[in-house]
């Protein structure tokens, strides 16, 4: 009589079992943007220009932006989700705010800004993102959505342009009135990052435009929302079983980062068989893509071909 050992067998699904559980210990990241949906007030807005009644938000500026909760009563024209300058529901909670972020040849600007949770730690990489929708009755759609930052809380006496110590800016133009749509940045930080300020820091001249309708006095005009500021830190799977089965087919892919993310693969005597872009993910293939061996293999996740802030180790099983 012959007796099967299955100890293997077992030992071999616990060992898979255990990869999968570490591949999915994903960390999730605090918002050090406070009251980053506007939600938390003082008082209910009954006029637009309020903004300081959303806890810790304030104008950078002498520029007025407004807000707009459900709480308001539609005469005061800042309610939601109809209102003075459109119909919209928040992207989350019970209201939003407005700015203006073009002036129409005049450099009119509207900002917000607010102190961040906690400042930014040196040479990390972090998202910082919000969401903005056109206004309906908006004339003219923009682009130069902008996020900035300084050390200190700033008040500028204007209402035109106004700088910061660092800026990002996006320069998707923005069309939809119906959809909110997301604006985001991937960044380093430099370490003495306290504050926020949103808004458009480019000239109206080098501001990209579509005008819609051409109205009288009416003003280029965006509702903001969610506003986050994040950490990244990846927490990805250490196993890769390439082997068609539906599980674990790919490995460090991530729709949600932009192309200034890459991670090179590199063998365990150290030499750099693979390049991939995190928006595709790793299949287990080298540079042209023949199917690797069975092994570990060794990885570093880099930030714009240059910032390597992940390393670690991946199991290749077929």
């Amino acid at each position: 009589m012959f007796f099967k050992n299955n100890s293997y067998q077992l030992n071999k699904f616990v060992f898979y079992i255990f990869l999968f559980l570490i591949g999915f210990n994903l960390k999730a990241q605090e918002n050090l943007v406070p009251n980053g949906s506007f939600e938390i007030l003082s008082d209910c807005p009954f006029d637009a220009i309020s903004l300081n009644k959303a806890i810790g938000w304030f104008s950078p500026s002498n520029s007025t932006p407004d807000i707009y909760n459900i709480c308001s009563d539609l005469s005061f024209n800042n309610s939601v989700p109809l209102n003075g300058l459109g119909y919209q529901y928040a992207k989350e909670g019970n209201g939003y705010v407005g700015i203006v972020p073009y002036g129409q040849g005049t450099d009119y600007r509207e900002y917000i800004s607010c102190k961040l949770s906690k400042q930014l730690a040196a040479n990390k990489i972090y998202e910082a993102a919000y969401y903005v929708n056109l206004a309906t009755s908006s004339p003219i759609a923009s682009s130069q959505f902008g996020f900035g930052f300084s050390g200190d809380s700033v008040h500028f006496n204007t209402n035109s342009l106004i700088q910061a110590n660092s800026i990002l800016v996006s320069d998707t133009l923005v069309l939809d009135s119906t959809n909110w749509i997301k604006i985001s940045f991937f960044f380093e930080s430099q370490g003495n990052e306290n504050y926020i300020i949103i808004g458009n820091f480019s000239s109206d001249l080098n501001t990209k435009i579509d005008t819609l309708n051409i109205i009288s006095g009416k003003d280029c005009y965006y509702y903001l929302d969610l506003v986050t500021l994040t950490e990244l830190d990846f927490n990805y799977e250490n196993c890769l079983t390439p082997n068609g089965d539906g599980v674990n087919e790919i490995a460090f892919k991530n729709v949600n980062v932009s192309n200034d993310f890459k991670v090179n693969i590199f063998n365990r005597w150290g030499e750099k068989i693979n390049t991939i872009n995190m928006k595709d993910g790793w299949d287990g293939t080298d540079f042209n893509k023949n199917l690797l061996s069975d092994g570990v293999y060794f990885y570093q996740i880099i930030f714009k071909d240059k910032k390597s802030f992940k390393n670690g180790f991946i199991h290749l099983i077929r």
